[in-house]
């Protein structure tokens, strides 16, 4: 880039005789007076003289001329400083503008013709500059799709023609026409919460429909402040049951005693995760007991399942059940629809047999789509809430009627209804996981569910977990074992605890082999100790 100076200017006038400087006129005076301790009258009579005329000089207001600017031309850039301060520019052939340094500038154009008023006593210079030399279509498109959108690309470059008007007010208008990519689009696309009752944010995802989901442990952190019954097993081993609801039958060995009530108060959500219990005593101290014993969270096993909520997959369904995410364990979503019984299809607590194997719903929050111009019908899912949205001056041209009201697909009804939707109002998309919440239902604040801060229904968003063994992590090193189970359920309550208090966050998935290299290497990095052994 060129560099061009144009010569500096100055315009101060020659200072009249009386002008001394600050410096000189009050050294002078001072000088005189200590020369003569008691000088003559008129002596004092002409020093007073000089002090009024100085202080006159300091207040008087320095006379002002108006220089012409020079205009500049295509692929030019003009700077105005005044000393070396920047003030104002011309670049482009455009009129001469105030930068910010220049708020105060007296700056004033016609046309093409620039005029700024300046102190006679300030200099200032205009600096030229010369921008490249290259401006053929592919530069011209950079340059202006630098100012008008967030940068760009190769590909956004080849659809504007930057170099005449027509082409860009043709750009602008195709981008008038898009869809716009709004935020809340993304978040409630991402937004699959754990629920259990209908609520006006949205309804409950049917267990027999497609995107439900489903896991193999028996436990979930929900259950964290609830009780755990323990009794024997109709065909041996132990039984395991919540609220008089069997979850599943584990070996005699496991470490819990028949006829005992344990209280939950920590649940890791994978087979094999830690859960922490504790005996229900007369003394109240819950979670807070020394007692608290570890044991693991089994895999569902029924040797007799109950029927009547247990579903087993057959070559009618059409659904079948696949993997979430690998860093979501022993997780997994129903692709299609299943022929259940009536009676399952609006249960919370089912069961689904598939092989040998077993699954539990987990109930979760279901959004309808209810856009602009296509509001939603309770007919399109039966168990989801259905949107209401006012009539206000932004979606007024795209409501539209109903036939029969909301809630019903009936043509014949007497009775329509007008509708409305909202922008960016779509259904979620239980494939893309939970990582934002919708709402928060805080339990009841009796017990021992205040001092475990469990943050209700919604909870847990999916968060990878680290398995102590795949990080290096030995099984007989308890202490270690404990950090790492310690870390996962501390950082979970942390989101959710900033979640509470309205931040939002997204947890991005890594690929299977990043997640777990990064995992362990945070890991190893907080708690070495074991390194070496």
């Amino acid at each position: 880039m060129a560099h061009h100076r144009i010569p500096m200017l100055s315009v101060a006038r020659q200072p009249l005789r009386f002008h001394l400087s600050r410096r000189s006129a009050v050294a002078q005076y001072s000088h005189r007076v200590k020369r003569s301790e008691q000088p003559s009258a008129g002596w004092m009579k002409l020093s007073m003289q000089s002090v009024l005329l100085l202080f006159m000089s300091l207040l008087s207001v320095a006379p002002a001329a108006n220089v012409d600017l020079p205009a500049s031309a295509s692929g030019t850039l003009h700077v105005l400083l005044l000393g070396s301060k920047p003030v104002a520019r011309s670049y482009d052939g455009h009129a001469w503008e105030r930068t910010q340094g220049g708020a105060t500038l007296d700056l004033r154009c016609e046309g093409a013709s620039c005029v700024a008023t300046i102190a006679e006593t300030t200099s200032y210079k205009i600096d030229s500059h010369d921008g490249p030399t290259r401006t053929g279509a592919p530069e011209q498109a950079s340059r202006f799709l630098v100012q008008a959108t967030f940068g760009p690309t190769r590909t956004s470059m080849k659809e504007v023609d930057a170099t005449t008007t027509a082409g860009v007010q043709s750009w602008i208008s195709a981008q008038m026409e898009l869809q716009p990519s709004l935020h809340r689009v993304y978040y409630r696309e991402r937004a699959n919460p754990r629920a259990f009752t209908k609520t006006p944010t949205g309804g409950l995802r049917s267990a027999c429909e497609a995107g439900s989901r489903w896991h193999s442990f028996a436990f979930t952190r929900s259950d964290e402040g609830k009780q755990l019954a323990v009794s024997s097993a109709t065909h041996g081993g132990l039984a395991l049951r919540i609220g008089g609801l069997l979850r599943t039958e584990v070996p005699a060995s496991t470490n819990l005693t028949v006829g005992a009530t344990y209280l939950f108060c920590r649940v890791e959500e994978r087979v094999g995760g830690e859960m922490l219990v504790v005996v229900e005593s007369e003394s109240g101290e819950g979670c807070t007991s020394p007692s608290v014993e570890a044991v693991d969270n089994p895999a569902i096993i029924f040797e007799a399942p109950d029927l009547s909520v247990t579903h087993t997959l057959s070559d009618d369904d059409a659904g079948r059940l696949t993997a979430l995410a690998p860093e979501m364990r022993n997780v997994s979503l129903l692709d299609r629809q299943l022929n259940c019984a009536p009676a399952l299809q609006s249960a919370t607590h089912v069961f689904l047999h598939v092989g040998a194997a077993y699954y539990r719903h987990d109930p979760r929050m279901q959004l309808l789509s209810n856009p602009l111009g296509a509001p939603a019908d309770v007919s399109e899912a039966a168990s989801a809430a259905l949107p209401r949205v006012a009539k206000t001056f932004l979606n007024r041209a795209s409501c539209v009627v109903l036939k029969g009201g909301l809630g019903s697909s009936s043509v014949q009804a007497s009775v329509d209804t007008e509708a409305c939707g909202s922008p960016g109002e779509v259904a979620n998309v239980p494939l893309l996981q939970n990582r934002y919440n919708m709402y928060h239902t805080m339990p009841d604040c009796s017990g021992n569910n205040c001092t475990r801060d469990n943050p209700g229904d919604g909870y847990p968003i999916d968060l990878a977990v680290f398995v102590p063994e795949e990080c290096g992590v030995p099984e007989d090193d308890a202490q270690n074992v404990k950090r790492v189970e310690d870390y996962n359920y501390d950082r979970t309550k942390r989101v959710h605890a900033q979640m509470q208090q309205g931040k939002n966050i997204a947890c991005a998935p890594l690929p299977a082999h990043q997640r777990r290299l990064r995992a362990c290497g945070l890991i190893v990095a907080l708690f070495a100790p074991w390194q070496g052994r």
